[in-house]
């Protein structure tokens, strides 16, 4: 039990990180990096 609610704090974690990473930078960086592979 504990580490399926380990996982789910991670995810938890990690779902958090995704969303103010993607506020602050993740458009330019996604920008950078499709221009990058395409350009």
């Amino acid at each position: 039990m504990s580490r399926s609610r380990f996982f789910f704090a991670w995810m938890l974690v990690v779902a958090v990180a995704v969303v103010l990473v993607w506020s602050c930078t993740g458009r330019s960086l996604l920008l950078l990096a499709s221009s990058r592979c395409c350009g």
